[in-house]
């Protein structure tokens, strides 16, 4: 565990503790509000389950370049965000919260959803 203080507004400094609970997810609480906050890093399980998808459904190559990206993309927005959190801005721990439990896992499963939609819609303008 780390304890350190960072300036939250201009005149209140708020004290973080910041627990890794695994290699792939660290939380920050903030002590005086009792507020968790997550990282986790993209390419987990929910990408491999949607690569699965994918795979299962004979998705095309741009859905997979796609999924890379989009794991990319949040992934340096949960960095960036994560980094400008612990410096003391709370909203910035609060944006890569929300990119990491619900954003990412989501965007990961609904690019199955998206290939699914776009291979049906191809299979009727072929039978037509």
């Amino acid at each position: 565990m780390l304890f350190y203080k960072t300036p939250v507004l201009s005149n209140l400094h708020e004290q973080f503790v910041v627990e890794k609970d695994s290699p792939r997810y660290l939380s920050v609480i903030q002590v005086n509000k009792r507020k968790e906050y997550a990282a986790r890093v993209p390419f987990g399980m929910n990408f491999f389950i949607g690569i699965i998808g994918l795979v299962l459904i004979s998705a095309t190559k741009k859905f997979y370049y796609i999924e890379v990206g989009v794991q990319v993309f949040f992934g340096i927005l949960i960095f960036i965000s994560f980094f400008y959190g612990t410096q003391g801005n709370i909203i910035f721990l609060q944006i890569s919260d929300m990119a990491s439990i619900y954003f990412l896992p989501l965007s990961s499963l609904f690019m199955v959803v998206l290939a699914f939609i776009e291979k049906k819609s191809l299979q009727q303008k072929d039978e037509a």
